[in-house]
Formats: structure tokens, C-alpha cells, sequence
């Protein structure tokens, strides 16, 4: 699996000299060492340069049939990836449970607007007291957790609202670059949506 920085057919290649030979020697090793490739759903091309001037499918999955007999709900797709060069393929065969996901605080919320005032106050006006100052601090800390979270999840769910909304417009430009419809004003368009992705990130 990975980038085999070759293509089986012409249809493979866009923008770029096909070179047949190459192609058969590629089509001849995976034919001699049995494998099957996995149908990749998605974009039709897995890499590209800077300008989409270029595309090639380089990327692929390759399996035996034991592999196949073993996983047999085996599916892949190209998955987006929103700067040059190679796109992610996810290869899966069933969704499995982790259980619960453990607390993490992550240093990226301490560079967040009001994020330590959102703290400070969420400490000051919980209510809770003892007598035992560690089991107070340990009270207010369980408090906080579950302040968090909830902030998290309302944050995320603004956040992925407007990364969303960004993430439709260039993929639709991406699907224009793909069948090789872009114009240069698109990808102009993509490279500024790309920045407030980016921003918004941050």
C-alpha cells in the first residue's frame, strides 16, 4: 500500500506523459505476485502539484486473497486533503469501539480568547466548599471537567460549522480540479479559503 509513483492506464494520468511501458512492467509484477487491488472510491487522481496543472493516481492498495478472504467487508476511499501533493486513502473493513474517551486538556485551548477568564470564573462561582481543603480541590477540578467538556463540545460544534462551510467550497473546487475544470481564478478562490481553514484552526 502507499505511493507505487507509477500508474496502470492511461486514464491514470492527467496533464503528464504516459509512458506504456512503464505501465505494463507495473501491470506485470502485480500480476506475477497475484494481488488484487482494492476499488478506491473518492477522487479519481491521488496526487497533485501546486497548480493542478499535474495529476496522477500513484497511490493504491494492493492485496492477496488471503487478505481479502481475512477482511472481507474491505473498502477504500481518497479521502480530501486540502494542500499539494499526495491525498490520504483510508482502507477499512468494520468500525470498532474504544469505549469511552478519557479527559485530555490540550494546550491549544491555553492560546484561546477568554479561555483562562472562562476558568477563573467557572472556579470562583461553582458553590463548592469543605472542610478538607483537598477534598474541595478535588471537587472543584471534577466540576471543571465536565465545564469543559461541555464548553468543548459547543466550541467544536461552532467551529465545525464554519470550517464546514469552507470545506464545501473547495471541495467543490477540488472536484472541478479533479476533471480538470478548474480555472486559475478557482484555485486562487481555493488557495484564500484554504488560509481562513487554516486561521480557524489556530
Amino acid at each position: 500500500m502507499g505511493d507505487f509513483n507509477e500508474v496502470r492506464e492511461a486514464i491514470e494520468r492527467y496533464g503528464s506523459v504516459f509512458y506504456q511501458n512503464q505501465s505494463d512492467l507495473f501491470n506485470e509484477f502485480i500480476l506475477d505476485e497475484n494481488l488484487i487491488e482494492v476499488n478506491l472510491g473518492g477522487y479519481s487522481f491521488t496526487w497533485t502539484d501546486s497548480w493542478a496543472s499535474k495529476m496522477s493516481k500513484l497511490d493504491r492498495f494492493l492485496a492477496s486473497d488471503s487478505f481479502l478472504d481475512m477482511f472481507v467487508g474491505v473498502t477504500a476511499v481518497v479521502l480530501d486533503k486540502f494542500i499539494p501533493d499526495h491525498r490520504p486513502i483510508l482502507l477499512k473493513e468494520k468500525v470498532i469501539n474504544f469505549g469511552p474517551t478519557p479527559f485530555c486538556f490540550f494546550n491549544s485551548w491555553l492560546d484561546m480568547e477568554d479561555f483562562h477568564k472562562f476558568v477563573t470564573e467557572t472556579c470562583a462561582t461553582d458553590g463548592i466548599v469543605d472542610v478538607n481543603g483537598f477534598v474541595a480541590y478535588k471537587k472543584k477540578l471534577q466540576n471543571l471537567k465536565k465545564v469543559i467538556r461541555d464548553w468543548n463540545s459547543y466550541t467544536r460544534v461552532v467551529h465545525k460549522e464554519k470550517k464546514d462551510k469552507l470545506t464545501s467550497h473547495i471541495v467543490a473546487i477540488d472536484l472541478l480540479v479533479d476533471q480538470g475544470g478548474a480555472s486559475k481564478e478557482d484555485l486562487m478562490l481555493r488557495n484564500e479559503l484554504m488560509n481562513q481553514s487554516t486561521e480557524l484552526q489556530n
